[in-house]
């Protein structure tokens, strides 16, 4: 996170910089250059303040400046014959606790465990990188939202009142948009005319706008908005803000960057009109003035009244660029381009040389359980309690390994941290805080283990992967990027930055080498994450929510101890139904094993205490008291769910979803597939598991009963090796098959989206994903398709019914290029263009939906090549 925020703080100062002395450039350049360069170069600036790249400027280091030296430790173990390298850090550069991982605590001599003090470090927490990068996100947060909430409700208003422009509004907009790429709308709350949307952009007009001339002004404006995407550069221009509202210099550059964009507009909307035509334009910014509501994104004819003047003045004088504006347009940005790219200044230093020497002790392993798994050359660690670290040999040279305090008498194991040495020593010197940590090791026993990993949902970093001796064994690793180089520069392509990743990759090899050389059994504690239930037996939901259902929650119960009407009932895991999540829950603060704590509080309620915990209901209620307060529980209500509880069900899906198959669109008649609409390959390995979890996230799940049959829309993930997921369109039915076992789901609420629609929402997201087309070849594809139309006598096409589905698309050409005429062709998917059409009854070819195959008719269009109704898909042959 430190590093984050010094790179968030130089890219500010290095773009605040860069936008002064661009607002001082132009200023002295004045109309010596176009407007639309004046307002392009303001990009150079934004890139500035987003991008951190940038050259740092070499400056010879003072010689007699005082360095930090390692010590250099030789043959690290005795069986390591040859001497072998390890460098360590030296003691006053202090480091990385074991302790502060977690781990049993250690006695004092008389017995009792010493506490000290509890000591509060103000210096630590206002210096925290967590504190600020807090601040810095809720900033980010509420910024991009106030810019986001704005520009959504401003366009709901717009969008709520308007209604169809009259017939001379738009004729006038298809002379000048004969494409129809834009929408026009009246509505009465626009001050002014303006474009909004990225998608499908709508031109607004306000009421009363009659004249043809004013007409065109006003659209050729806001097309010429439209065609520069100023749309997209304003939205850029707000996340940037957004990204450093702390910058005070943000507001002016944003006014700034409008009222460029508004001049450029006019040069481009009038650069090509006649005196007469300009001075119509003037007049008509004049009757129109208006400011638009503050921090919207959106564009207008009249951005801001006070630059109205300034705007006239450029229409009288505006005068056609020649190549000596261009150059100088040119040798502006090439200056400010270059200045934006210096960072600073990087000191040129020499490595020290090593001081002095000493050997570590040769550790004591344990039995081997995995002998291939031990790294055959490899600097060995003693830890003390019976265990040994293995560092491989071909990265030992790269790596520090820090113990930090006393070592103690070696009964109990000191876990050290490991740190990359020269992303250690660089930030070091230049930042006085260490970076570079790769990870360190730690312990838990049960109860430190349900605390410290399970109840939290597996913690920041941390991977358990061995257990032994009553212990779990885990390593924590960074959750932040800990490489550092001199100046903070990041690249993939640096060599350095490769070795940092080879090196990263080596730490699953050093845990297999851990679990051989110290005896260990393998452990993946994720298992237990991502298991539906903590405690086997009987399972219950409780739903609760508030009056608005802003809180509203699923909640899992279980019966930890005793099963039946005897036992208590606890909750043992959370669902946000409004965001989607399961998390486990285990009761807090405890020194205890919950299954333990749990038995306790059975043995209380057997003796008539708190019998409230002996139902569900009033144990959840019991559960939400005790987390959110008194106060909050008297506006809840609580119901017990009926079904069966799966729990956290995305296991068994990602079980099936992570093995190589496709994602299929199907139909299912008398319990089998009859038609295909469509598949989606097997993308990367997990990533289908990740999207299919993904698009399920928000699903609470009940067991169910097979339906009586399968009939009808189905969506299907079928894994190669036969496992299958079944999405049902009728009741939202999932079944789930893996080798002869074969469950079936439904959802627990009546959600408004099924998990089939979700499914099929997925299929359609992949689909336009990987879609060969673009909009200029779907727009050359729909002109010959109309042509067609007219030439075969089909008449117009229902409103709005022509268009391309990437879905559909996607099976359709399949079929065209292996069933139909395409077969053997030797054209691609990219060659093979699918739209669809609806005709009316009163169309001369009468009612039906339609599907149109295109294919390229060698002079850059396309042809039609067959056609067929919908719902008869063969006759694409």
């Amino acid at each position: 996170m430190t590093g984050f925020l010094l790179t968030l703080l130089r890219l500010s100062l290095l773009g605040s910089v860069l936008g002064v002395v661009l607002m001082g450039v132009l200023r002295l350049l004045g109309g010596r250059i176009s407007r639309a360069a004046g307002y392009y170069l303001w990009l150079l600036v934004l890139l500035r303040l987003c991008v951190p790249v940038w050259v740092e400027l070499p400056v010879p280091a003072d010689p007699y400046s005082t360095s930090v030296m390692s010590v250099v430790m030789t043959n690290p173990a005795e069986e390591q014959a040859g001497g072998t390298t390890v460098l360590f850090p030296p003691t006053n550069q202090g480091g990385h606790s074991p302790d502060s991982v977690g781990g049993p605590e250690v006695p004092s001599e008389g017995g009792e465990t010493a506490v000290p003090a509890p000591v509060v470090d103000w210096g630590a927490v206002l210096t925290s990188s967590t504190l600020w990068f807090t601040a810095w996100a809720l900033g980010f947060a509420l910024s991009l939202g106030w810019y986001s909430w704005s520009y959504l409700r401003f366009a709901e208003l717009v969008r709520r009142g308007s209604h169809a422009p009259g017939p001379m509004a738009l004729d006038v907009l298809k002379e000048l948009d004969p494409k129809g790429k834009t929408a026009l709308a009246v509505s009465p709350g626009v001050p002014g005319p303006m474009a909004l949307g990225l998608r499908r952009p709508t031109v607004f007009l306000p009421e009363g706008v009659e004249d043809r001339g004013r007409l065109e002004d006003i659209l050729r404006h806001e097309l010429t908005h439209l065609r520069r995407h100023d749309l997209l550069y304003k939205w850029f221009s707000a996340v940037v803000a957004s990204i450093h509202w702390f910058n005070p210099l943000m507001p002016l550059f944003r006014r700034e960057l409008a009222r460029r964009c508004e001049l450029a507009c006019d040069e481009g909307a009038v650069g090509k009109l006649g005196p007469e035509e300009r001075r119509r334009y003037g007049e008509t910014l004049l009757s129109l003035a208006a400011a638009p509501p503050k921090g919207l994104v959106v564009t207008t004819l009249c951005e801001e009244k006070e630059h109205l003047k300034e705007r006239l003045v450029n229409l009288v004088n505006l005068k056609r660029q020649g190549p000596a504006a261009l150059a100088l347009a040119l040798c502006a940005a090439l200056l400010l381009g270059s200045c934006s790219l210096i960072g600073g200044a990087a000191i040129e230093t020499q490595a020290p040389e090593a001081s002095a020497s000493a050997e570590p002790q040769a550790p004591n392993p344990a039995p081997t359980v995995d002998p291939d798994a031990l790294l055959t050359d490899a600097a060995l660690y003693d830890l003390g309690g019976g265990l040994a670290l293995a560092i491989p040999i071909d990265i030992v040279e790269d790596t520090m390994v820090l113990f930090d305090g006393d070592l103690g008498d070696g009964s109990e194991p000191v876990f050290p941290s490991v740190y990359h040495r020269s992303s250690y020593e660089a930030s070091m010197e230049e930042l006085d805080s260490p970076m570079g940590f790769l990870f360190t090791l730690f312990r838990y026993d049960q109860a430190e283990y349900e605390q410290n990993y399970l109840a939290v949902n597996g913690g920041a970093g941390q991977t358990i992967f061995a257990q032994g001796g009553g212990w779990y064994y885990g390593m924590a690793e960074p959750t932040d990027v800990q490489y550092y180089t001199t100046g903070g520069d990041l690249s993939a392509n640096d060599p350095n930055y490769q070795r940092w990743e080879y090196i990263r990759s080596r730490l699953a090899d050093i845990q297999a080498d851990f679990i051989a050389r110290n005896g260990l059994t393998p452990y993946d504690g994720r298992a237990d994450l991502e298991s539906p239930f903590l405690w086997q037996g009987e399972h219950r939901y409780v739903e609760c929510h508030d009056a608005d259902y802003s809180l509203s929650l699923t909640l899992l119960l279980s019966q930890p101890a005793t099963q039946g009407s005897g036992g208590i009932w606890c909750v043992e895991g959370t669902f946000e139904n409004n965001y989607g999540g399961w998390s486990k829950v285990l009761p807090r603060g405890i020194e205890v094993p919950a299954g333990e704590y749990y038995a306790d509080l059975q043995a209380q309620v057997d003796e008539g205490h708190r019998p409230g915990l002996l139902d569900p209901v009033q144990a959840a209620m019991d559960w939400f008291r005790g987390e959110y307060g008194d106060e909050a529980l008297s506006g809840m209500k609580f119901t017990l769910l009926e079904g069966t509880p799966t729990g956290n069900l995305l296991g068994a899906i990602r079980q099936v979803a992570d093995q190589d198959g496709a994602l299929e669109s199907i139909y299912y008649l008398d319990e089998a597939p009859s038609t295909r609409r469509g598949s989606i390959g097997f993308l990367e390995r997990g990533r289908m598991a990740d999207e299919i979890s993904r698009y399920l996230y928000a699903v609470v799940w009940v067991e169910s009963q097979a339906p009586g049959t399968i009939d009808g829309e189905v969506m299907r993930y079928r894994a190669n090796a036969g496992d299958e997921l079944l999405f049902l369109e009728e009741g939202g039915l999932l079944r789930i098959t893996t080798g002869d076992t074969v469950l079936w789901y439904r959802p627990a609420y009546p959600y408004e989206e099924s998990p089939y629609h979700r499914m099929f929402n997925l299929y359609m997201d992949l689909a336009a994903a990987e879609d060969p087309f673009t909009q200029e070849q779907l727009d050359a594809g729909m002109e010959a398709l109309s042509a067609w139309f007219d030439r075969e006598g089909w008449g117009e096409p229902l409103e709005g019914s022509l268009r391309y589905m990437p879905g559909y698309a996607r099976y359709h050409a399949q079929l065209y290029l292996q069933d139909g005429r395409g077969q053997g062709s030797g054209l691609e998917r990219a060659d093979v263009l699918v739209l669809y059409a609806a005709f009316t009854a009163d169309s001369p070819r009468g009612e039906g939906d339609y599907v149109f195959w295109l294919i390229p008719d060698g002079s850059g269009s396309w042809k039609v090549e067959d056609w067929g109704e919908t719902i008869f898909a063969a006759l694409a042959g």
